[in-house]
């Protein structure tokens, strides 16, 4: 038990507590900007991948990839969800403005920016306390938590809470977010398996989930795969585009859409942003695999 809390509190505070850049990257002046008023949204293997991301404009497309991965209606020229964390964060640095620094940067204004508004807040200020500490305690009913912020004789408030429910949700919401290319879209799921002994990934999809055409008695299909390959600093990318066009029965028959990419790297632990296109529907998948090459 002692072993498990120990852990909890140190994931919360890895949460709460994440520096101003990514460990050992020195990012340019955007990147930066970007990433420290989004990382909270960031997965593990996006974090991943942008330390390994080696220059501006990788950078940028890292930017552009994760805006589309969550805009929940691709269709309209906003993307709610940005326009959504934007106004938590204007929010959030009105609200929690503390040492001088953005209020989106404090406890109260990550758990905010993710959250939103609590829908329950109960308060004790320092004043009416016996031993100078203040509270807030923020309810949150689709989780079922309940989140305390401390604050000593007027200093910051601080998270206080071992509580694994919040890691749980925490990560749950950041999945969430994921809308659109990142969790597929309507349908379209595909599998993104390693083939040690061709030293590639192959991309594999249901044809039921694809779109098509019929042109007399051949029914056709199309996808693409856009790859780019991280090791280290070094990035290489790839994309591959193939059709597959089949009779009727055949194309009915048929269960599963099969496309290798080879791996520009014969050693070494290797990151993959793979993007999977139904070129016919319009749809796009991002998905990451990490790979090691022995």
């Amino acid at each position: 038990m002692m072993v498990q809390k120990i852990g909890i509190v140190l994931a919360l505070a890895s949460f709460l507590g994440m520096s101003g850049c990514v460990k050992d990257v020195k990012l340019d002046a955007g990147t930066q900007d970007f990433y420290d008023r989004y990382r909270v949204f960031m997965t593990r293997d996006e974090l991943q991948l942008l330390r390994n991301l080696p220059d501006v404009e990788s950078r940028r497309e890292f930017m552009v990839d994760f805006w589309n991965s969550r805009d929940p209606d691709p269709s309209t020229v906003e993307n709610e969800f940005k326009l959504e964390v934007d106004e938590r964060i204007e929010a959030a640095n009105q609200l929690f403005r503390e040492s001088g620094g953005p209020g989106y940067d404090t406890d109260r204004g990550r758990i905010y920016v993710l959250f939103g508004p609590p829908d329950n807040m109960y308060q004790r200020s320092s004043i009416q306390s016996y031993d100078g500490t203040g509270v807030e305690m923020w309810i949150y009913d689709r989780w079922q938590l309940a989140i305390p912020f401390v604050s000593k004789f007027g200093s910051r408030y601080r998270m206080s809470t071992t509580n694994p429910s919040l890691l749980e949700a925490i990560n749950t919401l950041k999945e969430e977010s994921i809308t659109a290319m990142g969790n597929g879209g309507p349908g379209l799921s595909p599998e993104i398996e390693y083939d040690g002994g061709k030293n590639a990934l192959v991309v594999s999809v249901e044809l039921s989930q694809l779109s098509y055409r019929q042109e007399g008695s051949t029914y056709l299909a199309q996808v693409k795969v856009d790859v780019a390959f991280y090791r280290g600093k070094e990035v290489e990318r790839v994309d591959k585009t193939e059709k597959i066009a089949k009779g009727e029965r055949e194309f009915l028959d048929t269960d599963r859409f099969r496309i290798e990419v080879p791996l520009p790297f014969p050693s070494g632990k290797v990151m993959a942003r793979v993007v999977v296109s139904d070129v016919l529907g319009n749809r796009r998948v991002r998905k990451i695999k990490t790979v090691r090459i022995k």
